[in-house]
């Protein structure tokens, strides 16, 4: 499979909406393919609201029309994710299509808050092989806890797209985590976020870079924008995304030496 060196993201932060809806705006809001290079497509996590049966018509339609999109732009299509029931059990689970192909699902594994009573977690990080490169899909909260980037670092990801529905009181917390996952993994994180209220949009890309002997990052924000873009720079982190990776034991554990005083 081709390696690219950047990955050109279009990120697109869609209001929520019903699934007929969906299907319409997907009809009429997406950019000219002749006009620029696409080399992948985000969305935010559940814009689409509707419950959807994995063995419906309405779960045939949309998979249908994600796979024709992804197979004209001849790129990457992470369309969000999903509310999908499947063998009785309701999962919040983000496919990954690439030029026409349903490559798999990526199910939120940490569930927030009211999630807990209505959906059921997932039990696997998956890294998915692409024609724009190495990638991973932490769905919205995944994201807070370390060990999702950090395994799926140590099985190839070269970056993140994160899928998220963020209340716009917690935009500076929310961007606190994008930016220490993707410091500390040396990869980008792609979050996108929903404009409806209360999340409000403001979405962020985080692109590390080398700076001396050490690393920075830099930042752009969707901010009200329905559509924003990136160019995600790979080529000249994938050594040190390896590095990194390699500097971390991965297994910490509590110090038994009786002089350190842990009694608080």
């Amino acid at each position: 499979m081709q390696v690219l060196d950047a990955v050109r993201v279009f990120s697109f932060q869609s209001m929520r909406m019903s699934l007929e809806s969906a299907l319409k705006y997907l009809g009429n809001r997406l950019p000219d393919p002749s006009d620029s290079r696409i080399d992948l497509m985000a969305f935010p996590e559940k814009w689409i609201v509707d419950r959807i049966e994995l063995d419906s018509k309405e779960f045939s339609r949309l998979i249908d029309e994600f796979g024709k999109i992804s197979e004209k732009y001849s790129s990457v299509l992470i369309p969000g994710s999903l509310s999908i029931l499947r063998e009785d059990k309701l999962y919040n689970t983000a496919p990954v299509f690439d030029s026409g192909k349903l490559l798999g699902w990526q199910d939120k594994i940490s569930l927030f808050r009211n999630e807990m009573t209505a959906y059921s977690s997932g039990n696997g990080v998956k890294v998915f092989n692409t024609s724009a490169g190495k990638l991973v899909v932490p769905v919205c909260y995944d994201i807070d806890f370390p060990y999702f980037l950090k395994s799926s670092v140590r099985n190839g990801a070269e970056y993140a797209i994160n899928p998220s529905l963020i209340d716009s009181e917690y935009h500076d917390m929310w961007k606190v985590y994008i930016t220490a996952r993707s410091l500390e993994n040396r990869i980008p994180v792609v979050s996108v976020n929903s404009l409806s209220a209360p999340f409000s949009g403001n979405s962020i890309v985080v692109q590390p870079y080398l700076y001396t002997y050490g690393f920075k990052i830099r930042t752009i924000e969707g901010g009200s924008n329905e559509v924003f873009t990136a160019e995600l720079d790979i080529s000249n982190l994938r050594k040190y995304i390896k590095m990194r990776s390699e500097e971390d034991p991965g297994l910490y554990s509590l110090s038994k030496d009786k002089t350190v005083d842990n009694t608080g």
